[in-house]
């Protein structure tokens, strides 16, 4: 059954093109005029003189950003060779941004393979709640969502999305705890590369794609598993799919929104020492209320850059987000600046997408046939 889908944009969304397409400032882009340039650099070189193009690969080779893009302003018509331009007001925050991921046309767009992913972490998060296996190791998730030749990822296939190309710029400040005497403060994180410059999906706009539930392939494995043992169902097949796949994947999805907004808004809550945090959990609180509200064909989603531990792994392993900061997660070993030492994880820092001052990575999905 195939179902046309439109997935709308909730909260700054990134997927990453890879850090070997990196934008350089100076080089892939400038900003002037209350505005981010992004150049088509193999044009810049047929504006500039020739004793111009000698002074330009000199800055280049200076290494000075700011040197480079003053350059290129006070030399041509930047507007003349931009491919893209983005609002942006402030001050820049960094030399380098990361872009989005692009078809062969060079226009962003949305991965099945990703919001797949992001459905998967919700079946884990069922499943686990479901079954309670009796101990964690690591291949409970295998054990759940079955291996290659059993997977239930095999009967659910979203497509690429349509080009999406209303895009900006969001700055990433990292939210993190500090410990203060015995107890965490969340404050914004100084250096350490943060905040970062990415380039994201803007909220409220939309794209289509296409859901499909190949229940012919698993008609045709019941059917074969009559005459061979070879060929069967994934375990838990009916539990995720069911007579009515569509529904009730969406279903399972939304209860897990719900259970993960309820974790998010109370680490905010507990961690709430800037005021500002305030609108972020007011946010969340809109979104778990979408989640409650959402008919058979609605469902709300969390994926890819800044949906943390939990969002990943389907946020199954912890009774709440709070718990591995005075319990820390023994199974997971993490290098401590400080230590300089291997110490188990602690789940303590979100990423915050701004001007939107919010959580990232939610989308609504909602079935149009």
């Amino acid at each position: 059954m195939n179902h046309k889908t439109t997935l709308t944009i909730l909260s700054p969304l990134h997927i990453g093109a890879g850090t070997d397409k990196t934008w350089q400032r100076g080089t892939d882009f400038v900003q002037h005029g209350g505005n981010i340039y992004r150049l088509k650099v193999e044009d810049v070189f047929q504006l500039l003189s020739e004793p111009e193009q000698a002074k330009y690969l000199s800055k280049l080779a200076s290494g000075k950003a700011y040197d480079v893009e003053r350059f290129l302003i006070d030399s041509i018509d930047i507007e003349q060779i931009a491919s893209s331009i983005f609002e942006y007001d402030t001050d820049i925050k960094s030399n380098t941004i990361q872009p989005l991921i692009r078809d062969g046309n060079n226009l962003p767009y949305l991965p099945g393979s990703s919001i797949k992913g992001a459905i998967a972490s919700g079946i884990l998060h069922f499943l686990y709640n479901g079954i309670k296996p009796a101990y964690y190791n690591d291949i409970t998730t295998k054990e759940l969502l079955g291996d290659m030749g059993r997977a239930l990822g095999r009967y659910i296939r979203p497509s690429d999305s349509d080009s999406l190309t209303e895009t900006e710029i969001s700055d990433i400040e990292l939210y993190n705890l500090y410990r203060e005497g015995m107890d965490w403060e969340g404050d914004y994180k100084d250096g350490s590369g943060f905040p970062m410059m990415i380039e994201t999906f803007k909220p409220n706009a939309s794209v289509m794609f296409r859901l499909s539930f190949a229940e012919n392939l698993a008609a045709f494995v019941k059917q074969e598993s009559q005459k061979s043992q070879r060929l069967l169902l994934p375990t838990y097949y009916g539990q995720v799919l069911g007579e009515n796949p569509q529904k009730t994947l969406f279903n399972i999805l939304n209860n897990y929104a719900i259970t993960h907004l309820e974790n998010e808004i109370q680490y905010f809550k507990k961690y709430n020492n800037l005021d500002d945090i305030d609108e972020v959990i007011a946010k969340l609180e809109d979104l778990q209320l979408m989640a409650k509200n959402a008919d058979d064909k609605t469902c709300i989603l969390r994926m890819s850059y800044g949906s943390g531990f939990h969002g990943i792994t389907g946020d199954w392993r912890f009774n709440d987000h709070t718990q591995t900061i005075k319990e820390p997660d023994i199974r997971n070993l993490v290098f401590n600046q400080k230590t300089r030492n291997k110490e188990p994880a602690r789940y303590k820092s979100r990423r915050l997408a701004f001007p939107f001052l919010g959580a990232m990575g939610f989308v609504k999905l909602n079935i149009t046939n």
